[in-house]
């Protein structure tokens, strides 16, 4: 067995002002033992101000979001066999100085609950150079511990409108993402870390 290859960076990646979006192929020589994951480190001024260890070998896409506008950055991509790790891919940066919008923050939400709704609420992001205009909210189902797909439950172009009431069915445990949309582009969802999760327990008196 021998170290694995070098992952290759998809030109399909996306560069904003506060966030970057990779995306990226394993490498086609895993030197003999199959690739078990990724390694990524974000740095800026040689400083490495990010680590993150993906266990996942199917996973090809990660954002960095809560960058600064205008900035350089370096992002080393290494590739993981059962043994080794790889040389890494260096992708150099910059952000841009206007962008799409910041993260949306999520007002807390309950881990369980009783009722047949949940309202979410949420706080104007940073629009970084652009007026926003549309907000998305979307859901997911958790099954058995296994995450289905993102579904868009709704475009809310009034962005007055900071809230969203969300019908919920009784045994079913939800995670919800909101994003901001300006004419630069849509904001990363909610880092995997802060995906707010509610279990819908319905009442015993329905």
């Amino acid at each position: 067995v021998e170290k694995p290859g070098k992952a290759s960076i998809k030109s399909e990646s996306v560069i904003q002002a506060t966030s970057i979006t990779i995306r990226w192929t394993a490498p086609a020589d895993d030197g003999g033992s199959p690739i078990t994951g990724f390694l990524m480190i974000l740095q800026k001024d040689e400083t490495e101000i990010q680590k993150v260890n993906i266990t996942d070998p199917g996973t090809t896409t990660y954002s960095f979001p809560g960058l600064q506008k205008d900035t350089n950055y370096t992002v080393k991509l290494f590739s993981r066999n059962f043994v080794f790790e790889g040389d890494p891919t260096v992708w150099n940066i910059k952000t841009k100085f206007e962008g799409a919008p910041d993260v949306v923050e999520i007002d807390e939400l309950p881990d369980e609950t009783t009722d047949d709704t949940i309202t979410l609420e949420w706080k104007k992001p940073e629009s970084n150079g652009k007026v926003i205009i549309m907000y998305t909210v979307y859901q997911r189902v958790v099954t058995d511990g296994k995450v289905e797909r993102w579904t868009i439950i709704k475009e809310i172009s009034d962005i007055s409108v900071r809230e969203l009431k969300i019908a919920l069915e009784r045994g079913k445990v939800y995670q919800f993402a909101i994003t901001a949309t300006n004419e630069l582009g849509e904001s990363p969802k909610q880092e995997k870390a802060n995906i707010q999760q509610v279990k819908a327990e319905g009442s015993m008196f329905k």
